[in-house]
C-alpha cells in the first residue's frame, strides 16, 4: 500500500490504481515505485509505503525516497506490528 499524508485523513478518496500489472514492472524494480507516485501526483519523498515484504514493500521503496515500513504480524522483526501503528506514525508527522 502506498500512501501519502493526506490519503489516510478521514473523508480521503482512493481513486488510483497502480501495481506490475499496469506498468509491466514488478517490485522492488525502482520504476514501479516512481511510476505509481506519478500517476498519484505524489512526490516519492512525502509518500510512504507498507506492506508484508522487506524487499519490496520497504527496501524497494526507499531506494527511491519513498518511506517504506515493513508489517511483521507474526514477530518484532517489522517495522510495524500493524496498520493502525502504520498510520499513527504517517498522521505524527502531518502535525
Amino acid at each position: 500500500m502506498l500512501v501519502t499524508k493526506s490519503a489516510i485523513r478521514p473523508g480521503s478518496n482512493f481513486n488510483r490504481q497502480g501495481g506490475s500489472i499496469f506498468h509491466q514492472r514488478q517490485q522492488p524494480e525502482p520504476t514501479i515505485y516512481s511510476w505509481i507516485c506519478d500517476q498519484l501526483g505524489a512526490s516519492p519523498t512525502a509518500s510512504w509505503m507498507i506492506g508484508d515484504s522487506q524487499r519490496c514493500d520497504r527496501d524497494g521503496p526507499t531506494a527511491v525516497g519513498i518511506r517504506g515500513f515493513f508489517v511483521d504480524r507474526n514477530s518484532t522483526n517489522g517495522d510495524c506490528p500493524e496498520l493502525v501503528t502504520f498510520a499513527r506514525k504517517v498522521l505524527a508527522t502531518a502535525r
